[in-house]
């Protein structure tokens, strides 16, 4: 089942999926037809970015203040799984008062929060929301994607940053600011660890190889993606049956129970 419009013949390429693509097919299969199991992690970080795109506050007391108001709309299988992901929620939000304070000091400014990107490219149609848009002091443009989950991730060839600049470089933002800006790059911050890492990605403004690089990773998704007889090869390894990992291809490789008399 493509995932094409009938009418246009357009692939819909969404930013957040497309590392699934590229990571192990069959999971990105299965989570793009609704069969994703999401962890704390994963609805912890809807909800702090739901909290970045109503407050403009930088200090850990508000940000928290904020978290705590919507801390009822998570659900938890008991009284102490909910303290133990209270005080990992309390680190991640220090650590991203910890980044915001640190960016405000080097002379960012923030431009906008969930900003949308909707542009074609080829035969895809590229729609999605980047968490932030920072401005240097310089005028650069810095692209970022917060991460709260728990394994350390990488952004030098991470596909959704590299999409992230292609849709800036193609005029693909809603809202980028004014005037002929250069772009500066992207950047992973993750917060689930014991202080704010930031992974950086080269700008492809500056760097035609790894703009090559992404442009024919691209290409090959939407290829992939596309097929009408397409077969999703689940790619076995230990995320396979890692909660916290991409995969959720472990319900297929769990052994049937067989019942005897």
């Amino acid at each position: 089942m493509p995932l094409t419009d009938d009418e246009t013949g357009k692939v819909w390429i969404y930013p957040s999926q497309l590392d699934n693509f590229i990571k192990c097919p069959l999971h990105w299969f299965m989570q793009a037809h609704g069969g994703s199991d999401r962890n704390f992690e994963a609805n912890f970080g809807t909800l702090l970015h739901k909290v970045l795109e109503e407050t403009t506050s930088i200090g850990y007391k508000e940000l928290w203040q904020s978290v705590e108001s919507k801390w009822h709309t998570l659900e938890f299988e008991a009284t102490w799984v909910e303290k133990k992901e209270l005080r990992k929620a309390q680190k991640m939000v220090r650590n991203l008062s910890t980044y915001l304070q640190g960016q405000k000091d080097a002379g960012y400014q923030l431009v906008g929060t969930e900003v949308g990107i909707d542009f074609e490219l080829g035969r895809a149609r590229v729609k999605g929301r980047v968490d932030r848009i920072e401005q240097g002091p310089a005028g650069q443009v810095l692209i970022v994607d917060l991460k709260t989950g728990s394994g350390e991730p990488k952004a030098t060839d991470n596909a959704q940053l590299g999409l992230y600049q292609i849709a800036f470089m193609q005029d693909g933002f809603e809202k980028i600011p004014e005037g002929d800006n250069p772009l500066e790059g992207a950047s992973l911050v993750w917060v689930n660890s014991d202080k704010p890492k930031i992974k950086p990605q080269e700008s492809l403004e500056d760097n035609e190889e790894l703009n090559q690089f992404f442009r024919e990773l691209l290409d090959e998704a939407i290829d992939g993606m596309a097929a009408a007889d397409a077969k999703f090869e689940a790619k076995i390894g230990t995320h396979c049956y890692d909660d916290h990992g991409y995969g959720n291809c472990k319900i297929l490789l769990t052994k049937a129970v067989s019942y005897a008399d």
